[in-house]
């Protein structure tokens, strides 16, 4: 997980970040964004964004050009060992064909529009491989193992960012 590690600090050099926490937390593994995004806020950190299933709710505020990187962080179903992590720019095609996810509006084309009113922003999305979404269950232990990684790094990363 270290190239995990390596791979967010990159991203949040220099960058004022919009952390966006995506998915459905009564779906078991499907909340894990909604989970990293809601303990990222319980740590204070700020630009931290819990869309749950509707991220084009807040297609305003990640239009904001005081942000240089939107980060998506959302359950995805990629056929990777369950709790394995994708970090994928979103570009002008997307990158979801080979990831899916389970709310309606694909993330590429909230990206597209994003971009369209915010051409200096880059848009990425940090994926985690779930194993299981069921109704009403909790999140497994091997996603929310990496779950809780996620949340350390990122916390400490917005720390640095925010100079604090």
């Amino acid at each position: 997980m270290m190239d995990l590690e390596k791979a967010i600090r990159k991203l949040l050099t220099g960058a004022n970040p919009l952390i966006i926490g995506v998915g459905n937390p009564l779906r078991s593994d499907d909340g894990v964004g909604v989970y990293i995004a809601n303990e990222l806020a319980k740590r204070r950190r700020k630009n931290v964004l819990v869309a749950e299933l509707s991220p084009e709710n807040y297609i305003d505020k990640m239009c904001n050009p005081e942000y240089n990187l939107l980060l998506f962080i959302d359950a995805v179903h990629a056929n990777f060992p369950s709790g394995s992590v994708v970090v994928k720019e979103f570009r002008e095609e997307g990158c979801e064909p080979t990831i899916t996810f389970s709310h309606r509006i694909p993330l590429s084309f909230i990206a597209s529009l994003v971009k369209r009113r915010n051409p200096r922003v880059r848009v990425f999305l940090l994926g985690i491989q779930v194993e299981r979404t069921q109704l009403g269950e909790e999140i497994s232990p091997k996603v929310k193992e990496t779950a809780d990684l996620i949340v350390k790094i990122l916390s400490e990363g917005l720390k640095r960012v925010a100079g604090k």
